[in-house]
């Protein structure tokens, strides 16, 4: 399929509009065929945003387009098993001020449907990601920096207001305690494997490959960092979509899908000790912010699961990191 003129294109093939997203991405059907994928720099809100979807393209162009016509053999099928699980891709272009994504159109699983065996399959696809070759483009040091005193005395005080909304509910003096160890959590988290990240791992960046596979879309985020940063971020959005996975029994269907693919099973343990971290470093840090005016049995389910994944790091009187 070519793309000329894209205008021209779209009123040819009869595209509809899908959606024009907060960040401005223009996103069309095609002959409920094709989804495409239209960024101007001029709409967008800032120019870090233009270099994420850049990298978007970037990381599909890296050997990543299949041709329409292409028939995998047997081998072929094995050795993709391997391979990430992303949308066939026709055409991924870009100019200095414009991209494009051409891709197959694919249906979205169903939150109705979840169960042990779609999250097997979700978790499988992860491990996929995981397990995939580092682009070049991405080998660079992505530790993070410790949190400043200024950030943290923000997030320390932001706490405070939000719990001082519901007098007499909370445990105050937990916060101080997490504030001065924040940091150590940081240090040691950082000493996890580095490792192909998707970074919005969630359920909308999610579809059905044409054999009932999990394949993942959206890759403006796409990082080095590790594994725990994926499993955290998708357990919490499927929670906070009234969704309940045990993360036990998600980190074991993780680590089963990562020895098939690798041969080597993850530190199911260390793996659960450094979600943890993020869940308690995302919590503590950002969290605050956006519990001002929720109510008490909102702002608990946050609260004390970061108290708990605290007292999982820095476990006794000592609290030592194990």
């Amino acid at each position: 399929m070519k793309i000329g003129n894209l205008k021209e294109y779209l009123a040819q093939h009869g595209a509809k509009p899908l959606k024009t997203g907060q960040s401005g991405a223009e996103v069309y059907e095609i002959e409920e065929k094709y989804v495409l994928k239209y960024v101007r720099r001029e709409n967008l809100e800032s120019e870090e945003l233009f270099r994420t979807y850049q990298k978007e393209v970037l990381f599909y162009s890296m050997g990543n387009c299949i041709p329409d016509s292409k028939k995998s053999s047997a081998e072929d099928r094995t050795a993709a098993e391997r391979k990430l699980p992303l949308p066939q891709v026709f055409a991924a272009r870009a100019s200095e001020d414009e991209l494009m994504l051409l891709m197959k159109k694919y249906e979205r699983p169903k939150r109705k449907e979840i169960n042990r065996e779609l999250l097997k399959k979700i978790l499988y696809a992860l491990a996929q990601v995981h397990s995939a070759e580092i682009p070049q483009f991405l080998r660079q040091k992505t530790a993070a920096e410790p949190f400043s005193e200024a950030q943290i005395r923000e997030s320390l005080h932001g706490w405070q207001a939000v719990l001082l909304e519901h007098p007499g509910a909370f445990e105050a003096k937990w916060l101080p305690q997490i504030a001065a160890r924040i940091n150590d959590v940081l240090l040691w988290h950082n000493s996890e494997k580095q490792i192909l990240n998707h970074g919005d791992f969630h359920w909308d960046n999610l579809l059905v490959g044409d054999s009932g596979e999990i394949l993942i879309c959206d890759w403006q985020s796409v990082s080095v960092g590790g594994a725990s940063g994926d499993l955290s971020f998708l357990l919490s959005r499927l929670s906070a979509d009234g969704i309940w996975a045990e993360a036990r029994e998600a980190v074991a269907l993780y680590a089963e899908a990562a020895e098939k693919l690798t041969g080597k099973r993850p530190d199911c343990e260390a793996l659960l000790g450094h979600m943890a971290a993020a869940n308690l470093m995302t919590s503590f840090r950002f969290w605050h912010g956006y519990m001002h005016g929720s109510t008490e049995e909102r702002v608990r389910g946050i609260y004390e699961a970061m108290w708990e994944d605290f007292c999982r790091l820095l476990p006794g009187e000592e609290r030592t990191l194990q």
